[in-house]
């Protein structure tokens, strides 16, 4: 399976070789210690169909990280994401002792600010023309979730 979508803010895999690659990137991470990005697999079957972590813009000085994440197109609006992005800020906070998790989109991505939503986060306004990504400059919305806001929305019991 290729992942592929028009409004990240990175390059989209291409082929399967460019999919080998980022996995294997992902293991020398893991065998390094880092925390980046794990695979989303389906529940019923272990079928993997995205990823999801933090792995970019890691900050241990100020107990920050960035959030990123990419589901294939088939798998679109099953809740697959929110639950995966929910998993990842609690480990972020519970395991990694991180005081803030934050994502950007391109604003286009309407679909992932409704799964940062979901997930606790709150938009913290525009990048305006903030990243030049496939030929032209594009606006950017930023989201974050801090700790004590993790806390105060957890279930208690």
């Amino acid at each position: 399976m290729v992942l592929r979508s028009m409004s990240v803010l990175w390059e989209t895999h291409r082929s399967v070789e460019d999919s080998e690659r980022f996995l294997r990137l992902a293991e020398d991470g893991y065998a390094r210690g880092d925390f980046g990005g794990w695979g989303v697999v389906l529940k019923e079957d272990g079928a993997f169909v995205g990823t999801c972590g933090l792995d970019a813009g890691y900050a241990p000085e100020h107990a920050r990280a960035e959030l990123g994440y990419v589901l294939s197109r088939e798998y679109w609006g099953k809740g697959l994401m929110p639950e995966a992005v929910r998993t990842v800020i609690c480990f972020g906070f519970e395991r990694a002792e991180l005081n803030r998790v934050e994502a950007r989109y391109i604003v286009e991505n309407t679909a992932s600010a409704r799964v940062m939503e979901k997930a606790g986060m709150t938009c913290e306004g525009t990048l305006r023309e903030r990243e030049f990504i496939k030929g032209s400059y594009r606006d950017i919305k930023l989201y974050s979730i801090l700790r004590r806001e993790f806390i105060a929305r957890r279930p208690q019991g």
